[in-house]
């Protein structure tokens, strides 16, 4: 028998899309605010979630 399983369920397609319709619109938020004010305002987003 083969170490590796044939029978593993992998996720749907529409959950894979919206995966990645999710980290885009991350990403895509970070360089907005990157670009509006600068990366000094990001880090202070972080460090008052964070801190």
């Amino acid at each position: 028998m083969n170490s590796v399983s044939t029978d593993a369920r992998t996720p749907p397609p529409w959950a894979l899309w919206i995966v990645g319709i999710v980290g885009v619109a991350v990403c895509s938020l970070a360089l907005l605010l990157w670009g509006l004010n600068g990366p000094t305002y990001i880090f202070d987003l972080i460090a008052a979630y964070c801190g």
